[in-house]
């Protein structure tokens, strides 16, 4: 299973552009104007050097617009922490006025799964979901979200329900 990011917003159209949240940041890093952000995926990323990253301000006192802005990654480091440059970013004081904010990509950048039984999480969302002895039909998957310790899935219909989507 890959993620492909996170929940909610899982992912959501803009300006017909349908993207998906990978990460989010809450402090600048150095002196130069870079970030450090948290991936919501910490197996893969599909965040690289020359992608385009729409950044969506997570707080008011953010200086992001409301709707979003489009920013080029210049370097980008994975570790421990994932430590960010943008090309439009100079420096430490434009980088503080921008957090916090969540990082986005097309969802058309996600990389191909590759192996049978791989899928995407947003691609739960709208499945039906059946009792697996009886296969009456219970809901649907309305959403996802991370609750600090597993994926749960929303479920509404006939069973209303919160499920923990975990291998039991």
């Amino acid at each position: 299973m890959r993620t492909g990011g996170s929940w909610p917003p899982f992912f959501m159209k803009i300006d017909d552009q349908d993207i998906i949240e990978m990460g989010a940041c809450s402090r600048p890093h150095g002196i130069k104007g870079a970030f450090t952000w948290v991936r919501h995926n910490d197996e893969d990323s599909s965040l690289h050097g020359g992608q385009k990253v729409l950044l969506i301000p997570k707080a008011p006192e953010s200086s992001l617009p409301a709707q979003g802005q489009w920013f080029t990654i210049e370097q980008i480091t994975h570790g421990h922490k994932v430590m960010a440059a943008l090309e439009e970013v100079q420096d430490r004081t434009q980088a503080e006025g921008m957090v916090p904010y969540g990082v986005y990509i097309e969802l058309k950048d996600l990389p191909l799964l590759e192996e049978e039984g791989e899928f995407y999480v947003r691609d739960l969302i709208g499945l039906v979901v059946v009792h697996f002895e009886t296969e009456e039909e219970l809901g649907k998957v309305d959403e996802a979200y991370d609750n600090e310790a597993q994926l749960v899935l929303v479920i509404s219909g006939k069973l209303n329900t919160e499920l923990p989507f975990v291998d039991a």
